[in-house]
């Protein structure tokens, strides 16, 4: 006979730091900004209210998991303002720009970055996604997004101090653009080309 919540198997977990174990003290049901109670008195359930997860497979986007009463999850994180930004563009849904644009302001509005931050991820090869040219840019610049397009963001010792602009027009055909950069003595956030 099953119990009315499922019948809880008892392994050990498959290898160590594998496995969260957990209890439930009450539940709810949400309609707007109404809250129900979850009609199951889990302090009266004892053993019954609690389980375990083993973690069988973990990535920085999934994550499987097995339950205590055999149920086998596969979950996947939702993505980041920074990822969906880099979707939409990737998709070809940011054609107009508007969404893209509105996807950047929300994303800027939310940067809580500290200077440290700033030095820690910026250094790297960085490949153009998606550019809004202004009626400033010259024809070469606007000729030149068309094709792969690379920021390059070096340090020669302790502090940033290269910038290379890449276009590659072909494997052969490649334009750099170099230029010798500082940290901004009063606002460590910035950088001067």
């Amino acid at each position: 006979l099953i119990p009315f919540l499922g019948k809880s198997y008892v392994t050990p977990a498959k290898s160590p730091n594998t496995r969260v174990d957990f209890q439930f003290t009450r539940a709810g049901f949400v309609f707007g900004s109404i809250k129900f109670p979850y009609p199951v008195p889990f302090r009266l359930l004892n053993d019954e209210a609690k389980g375990w997860l083993d973690i069988t497979y973990l990535s920085p986007r999934v994550r499987i998991a097995r339950g205590n009463k055999g149920t086998l999850f596969v979950l996947k994180k939702e993505p980041t303002l920074q990822e969906n930004l880099v979707a939409m563009i990737e998709e070809g849904q940011g054609e107009s720009g508007e969404e893209v644009l509105a996807a950047i302001e929300a994303l800027a509005s939310g940067n809580r970055q500290s200077s440290a931050d700033t030095l820690k991820f910026l250094e790297g090869e960085w490949k153009l996604k998606w550019t809004s040219q202004a009626a400033s840019a010259s024809g070469l610049q606007k000729f030149a997004t068309g094709f792969d397009n690379f920021q390059v963001i070096g340090s020669s010792g302790k502090a940033l101090d290269t910038l290379e602009n890449v276009a590659k027009f072909l494997p052969f055909l490649v334009l750099r653009a170099k230029a010798e950069c500082e940290q901004d003595a009063e606002d460590k956030t910035r950088f001067n080309v």
